[in-house]
């Protein structure tokens, strides 16, 4: 059978018939031509898109944009570590702050619902630093708050601001009283902020690229920020599925990204798998061991219901402790307290002149993209 040679034009897509005297003849939804066999003619319909498929919108930022964002980013940074560092506690501090000092030095498992992250963090920093033991963790913390301001002045960039508000934002951010206090402590907060932020910036850098890589890579960062403090699960959730709306609007939501993302964020999960292992392997630093008495039916647990591994962990994570009844059975008074909350961070952690300026500028940047804003 001899066929006469066919050429695609693009962007149009239309199937153009090279053989003199032969129109093609278009349909809605497909192109028909006649073709000249040997044995006759027939009719072959050919079904090709007429519209090429989106592209998803890369959106580079220009070099020299970047390198002021880090710039600015790297600054504040700098700026809140040597504050921190020098006010950072020289040596043990009660209540929490003493437990997880001796459970980030020694290895263990702390109060639930466990916080990985932070104990993998303080061995790290207790093996690699001089001097009193909870001095060096409070360093880890101190360190982990310089790096939550840069990653926030990263995140202002992100949303388009110039480096100078970049830099003004990050020292104000620095200012904050909670950060400030979990910072010059050892506290869990500072590296469940740090993680928080960076899963947000790199979510905010994914919806602006929505790149498999970048995509992979939010991922990742969202599963790690949930082995820093469980409290983000709910807004880092909302996040993702915002990313996930946009990719799917721009059609680059396959199945394989799904995949990909969901190995990435059981990736980020695996500080977890510390806890069973330091269960198995601490006494007098393993919360479970040293302020369980499942033998006294504490918590409703008896020795045969709490002494698995899967057990153990499932308590630590979301057993009694970490969902107190209060709130539900005293509905009111949590109520009341959560306005006196709101008042204090309005008046005390951003301060009502930044509150202002961070409405303004939320307000500026939903007139250009109403998603990011409220992200």
């Amino acid at each position: 059978m001899m066929r006469t040679p066919l050429r695609i034009y693009r962007p149009a897509w239309r199937l153009v018939h090279l053989s003199e005297g032969i129109t093609p003849r278009v349909l809605p939804g497909s192109l028909e031509f006649r073709e000249q066999n040997t044995d006759g003619s027939n009719w072959i319909t050919f079904r090709p898109p007429m519209t090429p498929p989106p592209r998803p919108p890369h959106n580079p930022r220009p070099v020299s944009v970047v390198r002021r964002a880090w710039l600015a980013a790297l600054l504040a940074g700098g700026v809140a570590f040597a504050v921190y560092a020098w006010g950072a506690a020289p040596t043990v501090l009660s209540g929490d702050s003493a437990e997880l000092a001796a459970v980030a030095f020694k290895g263990g498992v702390p109060h639930s619902p466990g916080y990985p992250a932070f104990v993998l963090l303080g061995q790290l920093f207790s093996a690699l630093l001089p001097g009193d033991p909870a001095h060096r963790v409070a360093l880890m913390c101190a360190a982990s708050g310089a790096a939550s301001v840069a990653l926030f002045a990263l995140l202002l960039a992100e949303l388009g601001l110039a480096w100078g508000a970049v830099l003004a934002g990050g020292i104000l951010y620095a200012g904050t009283f909670t950060l400030w206090w979990a910072s010059i402590r050892v506290e869990q907060y500072s590296p469940a902020i740090m993680l928080a932020l960076f899963a947000l910036w790199r979510m905010l850098v994914a919806r602006r690229t929505l790149s498999a890589r970048d995509g992979l890579v939010a991922a990742f960062a969202t599963g790690l920020a949930l082995t820093g403090h469980l409290s983000f699960a709910p807004a880092l959730a909302l996040a993702g599925l915002a990313l996930a709306a946009r990719a799917s609007r721009a059609r680059v939501l396959t199945a394989g990204r799904v995949v990909g993302a969901l190995a990435m964020l059981a990736l980020g999960l695996s500080p977890y798998l510390y806890l069973p292992w330091a269960d198995g392997h601490y006494t007098l630093t393993n919360y479970l061991h040293y302020n369980i008495e499942a033998a006294g039916g504490q918590y409703g647990l008896t020795p045969t219901t709490f002494d698995g591994v899967a057990e153990r962990m499932c308590f630590l994570l979301f057993g009694a402790e970490t969902h107190p009844n209060d709130f539900v059975h005293h509905l009111p008074t949590a109520l009341a307290n959560l306005g006196v909350a709101a008042a204090r961070f309005v008046a005390f952690e951003v301060g009502p002149i930044t509150l202002v300026l961070a409405l303004g500028g939320m307000a500026s940047l939903g007139s250009r993209d109403r998603g990011a804003a409220w992200l």
